[in-house]
């Protein structure tokens, strides 16, 4: 932080108290007197008239009397820090004052009014001194807000060393109290041996006084007979002498159990007092746990709060950057106007096109149906060509057929007449025979044939069979290679009809560009009047159109106006919520003081100093901390949203002003223009030729691929 900057903000803002005096500079402060006039403003109660009155205004040039009133000060403010706030100043680094009495050294000059600016926004009326700060400039409330922030964050630090120091204490109260815990256990454990151990005892006593009373009841039996000397005495003895140690141990078990029970008291005593002091302790380690909570709870809210912070920071350095988009924007105002040019004389060149497109698409639509025309023609011809080459085929095959037919014919004849001279005797058979040969032959039946003709007609029938299978072999053969032979040669018949078609496309180009060069010089004089009625139809349109776009204007300014003033009061209600904050920081500080005396006073020794009502105070009042700071959140929340809703209204605010202002531009473009005739307007205009698609040769040669597939 630069010192220098601080400390001229800190006197701009000791500007706002009402003083007798002015404050010029950095010299009216080095005696004192403003900066305790200051401070009686902040607490009148503390920094009394009395006071004040101890500090002299006579000093003028005497560094003496200067460097006297500002240690008066200074350790009046220390002791405000100390007493009423309860804050420490021990990591803040004090003021060297001989150097503000002697050279009025703006840096130690800042340090002493940072603690005034702590003074005033912690004191009973921080929420009229916080006001008048955010009443200042936005880079004054800035540099005042990390001054005062320097100051929390010190005694942050100091106060979460000292709940370090208090975990560590609690840390070894819980060890403590497992290990007492664990003690108590064990005696717990050694009073139930203790009392198995009496109640064994008081049976065992239970037993041996039923012993002894039925022994003297023996006893008295033996005394009391009359045949007393009858008894021997060694027996009497033996039992006097046994009742004797039976008493002894009665007596032995009863002094032991006398001493058992006044240990059991002890030990009870002690367990009492243990199970006071673990719950006692108990107490203690839940209010811990608590506070601990508390102070956890209250840490991850002040690392919100300075999250929040950050966001807020990064939100005006955008505010900031706003600037540079309004550059940007200008510059994108330019470069659309400068496309918008660009855009009116393609728009001529493309009506221009148009024209010529409609041509060059009728004769292409022309061309395509000769292609068409052309390839179902050549796929005519071509079907009708295989048709015939595969009835040859036909007809070639038949005729073989026939002369093997004729052939297998005269050798049955031959067959039958050497049959016939075989079988003279049989003459007047042969007329029949003949007949079922005939007849064999026309519908294959020779039943009526001998065994031998029969035999020699099935091998004549097979071999028949053999050579017709022959033939069709050879037929198949020379049918693949006349298959082969005609696909060769439609494959050069393709070849020949893709250059000519080649060949033809480029006539029909060549074609398209002279009758495109012949036509657009007969159309110009018809179209001229055509485009004449549709320019003053458009002129008509775009009056219209700079008529709405004028309203728009007006009204667009209007929501702008509206927006502007909206931000102005949205700021002014960030600056009432970071307000809100800096007091809510300021709670926070002392509600942990006060948490750090409470626990303080926790002590087991002096645990009844800490009364029940005021836990229930400091609870209610971190209860109603976490709320407001709940309720700031989404305050906040709701700013941002409206924040961008507003970036948003802005930047298309922004956009249609510019589509306006390009409008205008264009529609006095056109003004200047209606003066100039259309022929100049088009010799202005380059013309370019774009080139012509090559369809037509594509269609053409994906039908002839078609016909050579079939």
């Amino acid at each position: 932080m630069d010192r220098r900057i601080l400390c001229d903000s800190l006197i701009k803002w000791m500007k706002t108290f009402d003083l007798n005096r002015t404050i010029n500079g950095v010299g009216d402060l080095s005696d004192g007197v403003l900066i305790g006039m200051c401070l009686k403003n902040i607490d009148s109660n503390h920094f009394n008239d009395v006071w004040l009155q101890k500090i002299r205004t006579d000093s003028g040039d005497n560094y003496r009397i200067k460097a006297n009133n500002l240690k008066k000060i200074l350790k009046n403010i220390t002791d405000y820090y100390s007493e009423i706030l309860g804050q420490s100043l021990v990591d803040f680094q004090m003021p060297d004052l001989n150097m503000i009495a002697e050279t009025t050294d703006e840096t130690e000059l800042s340090r002493l009014l940072q603690l005034v600016l702590g003074c005033a926004v912690s004191c009973d009326r921080k929420q009229f001194y916080i006001e008048h700060i955010m009443l200042l400039e936005e880079s004054v409330q800035h540099v005042l807000m990390n001054a005062i922030q320097e100051l929390m964050v010190k005694e942050i630090r100091k106060n979460n060393e000292e709940y370090s120091e208090l975990g560590d204490q609690l840390k070894h109260a819980l060890e403590e109290l497992n290990r007492v815990v664990e003690a108590k256990e064990e005696i717990e454990h050694r009073c139930r041996e203790l009392d198995l151990q009496i109640s064994t005892l008081q049976d065992d006593k239970v037993g041996l006084i039923q012993e002894t009373s039925r022994l003297n009841e023996r006893l008295q039996q033996y005394e009391n007979a009359e045949d007393a000397e009858s008894i021997p005495r060694s027996r009497y003895k033996t039992l006097q002498e046994r009742i004797q140690s039976q008493q002894e141990e009665v007596f032995k078990l009863e002094t032991t159990l006398q001493d058992y029970r006044a240990k059991l008291d002890v030990l009870r005593e002690d367990n009492e007092n243990l199970l006071k002091r673990n719950d006692d302790l108990m107490v203690l380690a839940s209010d811990a746990r608590n506070f601990k909570d508390e102070l956890d709870i209250l840490r991850n809210k002040c690392e919100k709060m300075t999250k929040l912070e950050s966001t807020i920071d990064a939100y005006k350095i955008k505010l900031e950057e706003m600037s540079d988009l309004r550059q940007q924007i200008k510059y994108l105002e330019e470069t659309n106007l400068r496309l918008f040019d660009e855009k009116a004389n393609l728009e001529q060149e493309y009506k221009q096109a148009k024209l010529l497109q409609t041509q060059v698409e009728f004769h292409k639509r022309t061309n395509q149906e000769l292609y068409q025309k052309i390839s179902e023609l050549q796929r005519i011809a071509d079907k009708a060509e295989f048709e015939k080459s595969r009835t040859e085929e036909r007809l070639n095959a038949v005729n073989a057929e026939k002369i093997n037919l004729t052939n297998q014919i005269e050798l049955l004849r031959e067959t039958n007449e050497q049959l016939r001279g075989v079988n003279l005797d049989e003459a007047d058979g042969t007329t029949n025979s003949k007949d079922q040969l005939t007849g064999s032959l026309e519908d294959l039946n020779f039943l009526n044939l001998p065994a031998d003709v029969r035999e020699r007609f099935i091998r004549l029938q097979h071999e028949n069979k053999m050579l017709k299978l022959n033939q069709t072999e050879e037929t198949n053969n020379e049918q693949l290679l006349i298959l082969q032979a005609s696909c060769e040669q439609l494959k050069d018949r393709n070849n020949q009809l893709t250059n000519d078609l080649w060949m033809s496309n480029q006539k029909i180009l060549e074609l398209e560009a002279t009758l495109k060069d012949t036509t657009s010089l007969a159309e110009n004089s018809a179209e001229i009047t055509d485009l004449k009625k549709s320019l003053n139809r458009a002129m008509a349109r775009h009056e219209e159109e700079s008529a709405r776009t004028k309203n728009q204007i007006e009204e667009l300014q209007k929501r702008l106006n509206n927006s502007e003033q909206k931000l102005a009061d949205k700021d002014s209600v960030i600056a009432v919520k970071t307000a809100e904050v800096n007091a809510m920081e300021e709670r926070y500080v002392q509600y942990l003081e006060k948490a750090k005396m409470v626990l303080r006073q926790m002590d087991p020794r002096n645990s009844n100093s800490l009364s029940h009502q005021e836990i229930q105070a400091l609870k209610k009042q971190i209860d109603e901390k976490d709320r407001r700071i709940k309720e700031l959140e989404k305050d906040y929340e709701k700013m941002k949203a409206i924040r961008e809703d507003q970036e948003k209204l802005l930047i298309s605010a922004w956009y249609s002003l510019g589509s306006t202002f390009q409008r205008r531009e264009f529609e006095e473009r056109l003004k200047s223009h209606e003066s100039q005739s259309f022929l100049a307007k088009q010799r202005t205009i380059p013309i370019t030729r774009k080139p012509l698609p090559s369809d037509p040769s594509n269609s053409s040669t994906n039908g002839t691929n078609k016909t050579t597939k079939r």
